[in-house]
């Protein structure tokens, strides 16, 4: 079973959205991707880190992907008090 694919990621992508409130961190346009703000590849440590998942819509996820925002800035958006 892949990462994606696991209870546990399933679990923590259903809290990071209620969090969210099901709306984009960004941009506030519903969300519909949870974003790993340090990539996996990365440090895999980070996979379920709170402070290193966003909630994104469509749009603002591929900008993520595509670099347009920087990771400090997702990171401060991410940030959980």
């Amino acid at each position: 079973m892949g990462f994606y694919s696991s209870y546990a990621w399933k679990k923590k992508r259903r809290e990071i959205r209620e969090y969210y409130s099901g709306k984009c961190a960004v941009c506030g346009c519903d969300g519909s991707a949870v974003h790993h703000v340090i990539p996996r590849e990365i440090d895999s440590s980070l996979s379920f880190d709170d402070n290193n998942l966003i909630f994104l819509c469509d749009v603002c996820h591929k900008r993520a992907h595509l670099s347009i925002y920087s990771q400090d800035q997702l990171l401060k958006l991410a940030r959980k008090e």
